[in-house]
């Protein structure tokens, strides 16, 4: 194989001998001159047919056209390819087809991946590459400039391979725009929480760049826009908590969450800002609580630890603080009820004292003064209601029953022991009113002598004109009958300690 710069030689030849043999005109005895025809013609014609066709394309043209210009590492402007020269004839060392035909198929090939290197580099920029990744990116650039090299001294393998690590190198950073992507959404968060307004801005637009159409990027820049606004409420809500104004800290915290409701930090600071006020709320509703309890206030001091229960539900404080209410309220009510009982007792109201001793065992069964009190309280109200009925119904003594019944009462009360005014009062008014029911009273009955008289549950009189009788205080009934005459009935009442006159007598005739 000739080196294409090597130039071509001709082929010498020289004239044919003169033929030897038989004398023109005379047939040859062996010869035979259609055997190399039909070989020679298909010879010669592949030869034409690869010089008319093959061979053009594999001799350089002489260009007519401006010279290409490069720009050299100064700024100056050079020609790449001196002015053409007029062709020569082509030597022993012109490239051959088989080597040119090699140097197309590589030139083809480094164009074929420099064309992917301009597509990567294209895209790249527009997603502004020089921002996010500018080693990387001048990395593969430099790479691309010295394919460009080796391409133009037409050493075009070298130069596909150099401008396949170009496109290694930007296929590489293409490949981890995700990453890049997640990073820079990570870093403006982070930025955001900070407080980092600048730095939020710068990452966002990153954002921006490797995710255009992002929604999640969207709506992460509303959040950079609101930032600056979000952090001067942060600082005031800082101010309002350091003077314990905490629940004018927490509504500033809640607009900056209102403008950004994903900020990390303010939540955790509005949650901070919570419990506290939540803890100073409920110290507070103890307190009252606490206080009111001394006071005996119980209503107040239970709704106040019902407050505290309603911010802490199932603390053990607040728990222990209701029970501790109850078991006051119910000493205190138990201490007010014996208080009660022993004033009812002393001013003799007895059934008073009944009903006082009873709501005290109705709290707690056990307690002793309630059970003795009413030991003491059930039998001096029975009396002491008995005493009064007698007291005001007097007549009721007349019937000897009653009074028999009024005797054992009497001795009843005395039998308390050394009675009190009330009692003694009682019992002394009770007894008089006994005494007079029992003093018999002189009664005159009148009649015609003609009259059966009869006094029910006394005695049967017979007839008479004037019959006297001694009689207990009360009412009675006489009735009259005489045979022809309409029978007669005359109630009469006996008072204590006066005498009566009673006239019966039959006198309507049948």
């Amino acid at each position: 194989m000739s080196n294409e710069h090597e130039p071509v030689k001709p082929t010498p030849f020289s004239a044919a001998p003169a033929p030897t043999g038989p004398m023109a005109g005379e047939p040859a005895a062996s010869h035979t001159p259609g055997r190399w025809v039909v070989p020679g013609f298909v010879l010669l014609l592949a030869m034409a047919l690869a010089v008319f066709l093959w061979l053009p394309g594999k001799v350089p043209e002489v260009s007519t056209v401006a010279p290409a210009k490069t720009v050299g590492n100064n700024g100056d402007v050079a020609h790449a390819n001196p002015a053409p020269k007029p062709a020569v004839a082509p030597t022993a060392r012109a490239a051959t087809p088989y080597a040119d035909g090699l140097a197309a198929r590589d030139r083809d090939a480094a164009q074929a991946v420099l064309e992917l290197v301009l597509d990567a580099q294209f895209a790249l920029e527009e997603q502004g590459v020089e921002r996010w990744a500018a080693e990387s990116y001048t990395r593969a650039t430099r790479l691309a400039g010295e394919g460009d090299e080796a391409y133009r001294r037409r050493e075009f393998t070298t130069a596909t391979s150099t401008y396949q690590a170009a496109l290694d190198e930007l296929t590489a950073i293409q490949s981890g725009i995700p990453g890049m992507l997640a990073s820079a959404i990570e870093t403006t968060r982070q930025a955001l929480e900070a407080s980092a307004v600048e730095q939020a801005v710068q990452w966002v637009e990153i954002a921006g760049l490797l995710a255009p159409d992002s929604e999640e990027v969207s709506a992460l820049r509303a959040r950079v826009e609101a930032a600056p606004e979000v952090a001067s409420l942060r600082e005031q809500s800082a101010l309002l908590a350091s003077s314990s104004q905490l629940e004018s800290a927490l509504e500033t915290l809640d607009a900056a969450l209102v403008l950004d409701a994903e900020h990390k930090a303010v939540a955790a600071e509005r949650e901070r800002l919570r419990a506290a006020l939540l803890e100073n709320n409920f110290s507070a509703a103890m307190s009252a609580g606490y206080a009111a309890l001394a006071e005996y206030r119980f209503t107040a001091a239970r709704a106040a630890f019902r407050r505290a229960a309603a911010l802490k539900p199932g603390a053990d404080e607040t728990a222990s603080a209701l029970t501790e209410v109850a078991t006051e309220e119910t000493a205190h009510t138990l201490r007010q009820l014996s208080a009660a009982g022993s004033r009812a007792e002393t001013e003799e109201r007895w059934q008073d004292a009944i009903e006082l001793y009873e709501k005290a065992l109705a709290l707690d069964a056990s307690v002793l003064f309630a059970n003795e009190g009413l030991e003491r309280a059930r039998p001096r109200a029975t009396v002491d209601a008995q005493l009064k009925l007698l007291l005001s119904e007097p007549g009721r003594l007349e019937d000897i029953k009653v009074a028999d019944a009024t005797a054992r009462l009497l001795d009843d009360a005395r039998s308390f022991g050394a009675p009190d005014a009330r009692l003694s009062e009682q019992v002394n008014q009770l007894t008089a009113l006994l005494r007079r029911a029992n003093t018999p009273v002189t009664v005159t009955l009148h009649s015609d002598a003609a009259t059966d008289i009869v006094v029910h549950k006394v005695a049967r009189l017979g007839r008479f004109e004037r019959h006297s009788l001694t009689l207990r205080p009360g009412t009675y009934t006489a009735v009259g009958s005489r045979r022809g005459y309409r029978d007669v009935r005359e109630s009469f009442t006996v008072a204590p300690g006066e005498g009566a006159a009673i006239t019966i007598r039959c006198t309507e005739p049948i």
